[in-house]
């Protein structure tokens, strides 16, 4: 973000807590876990030419491979081929030689549509500040991903520690998502979340008052898709009131962590040094 627009954030909010006044703001980074998953789905499609004249005979009383064979002239092979591939998709009840058409097929002939099995991918994250999933579309407007590496160096940074993904139910979450509308109601079966997960993070602006020795935070999206992030700005509160909230902490890059109190207490600080006086930097 650049500074004239982190001055119009400033700006736009800086009253938003009556009695407090805003001290300054950081660059937070909320960790997020990315999953890549397959699944499998029934779709609507048009039967195909034989298949509808192969229902058709069916529907009137024809319904052996051989008779449905000599009334439509194709040969016999070709009609158990598909008679086999309907009734992979439940299509069809063969029995005893005789073919009928199951109770939801005799609804969807009525419109010459059939299910058929489709495969597909889809890119998550789980926000690990709320324990949320969100779908990472990126043809659409949503928000930006950022690698640890992209994060570290730059200035006035804080970086949650992501925290454990532990859902043991985290397939009947995915499904809800693809199941609830999000993806045309697709019914979803056969979940697989890949092994490897990435952890990225989004980048927000937190803002932070004080009143009397007490502080308040707000969180608003840098992507501009939400404005202020209720949900961050609430979990973040809670976070520093039971004392929970950290600064960096990842020993494999030697980054040591500081508690919030901490970091609040250098930013007055900071704020109190005289314009001609050298500005050190407080943060690490």
């Amino acid at each position: 973000m650049e500074n004239l627009d982190i001055l119009e954030v400033h700006n736009n909010y800086s009253d938003i807590y009556e009695g407090y006044r805003l001290i300054g703001s950081y660059q937070l980074y909320v960790p997020f876990y990315e999953l890549e998953v397959t699944y499998e789905y029934f779709t609507k499609t048009r039967l195909s030419l034989v298949e509808e004249y192969i229902c058709k005979c069916i529907e009137r009383g024809i319904n052996n491979i051989k008779e449905i064979s000599f009334v439509i002239a194709i040969d016999e092979d070709i009609i158990n081929f598909y008679v086999n591939q309907l009734n992979k998709l439940n299509y069809l009840i063969i029995s005893d030689n005789n073919i009928e058409l199951t109770d939801e097929a005799k609804v969807l002939y009525k419109e010459l549509m059939k299910k058929t099995l489709e495969k597909d991918n889809l890119s998550l994250v789980f926000d690990t500040l709320n324990g949320r999933y969100l779908i990472n579309n990126e043809s659409k407007e949503s928000h930006k991903y950022y690698s640890l590496k992209e994060v570290i160096g730059n200035e006035d940074v804080i970086i949650l520690e992501p925290r454990v993904l532990e859902d043991e139910n985290y397939i009947n979450n995915i499904a809800s998502i693809i199941n609830n509308g999000e993806l045309d109601n697709r019914k979803s079966r056969n979940i697989r979340v890949k092994d490897e997960k990435k952890i990225l993070y989004h980048n927000t602006t937190l803002l932070i008052f004080e009143k009397d020795d007490k502080y308040k935070m707000l969180c608003y999206d840098n992507c501009g898709v939400n404005g202020i992030d209720n949900s961050i700005t609430k979990k973040l509160q809670e976070l520093f009131e039971n004392g929970s909230l950290y600064e960096v902490i990842n020993e494999n890059l030697n980054i040591k962590g500081k508690t919030f109190n901490h970091i609040l207490n250098n930013y007055e600080r900071e704020l109190e040094i005289e314009e001609d006086e050298d500005i050190k930097e407080i943060l690490y």
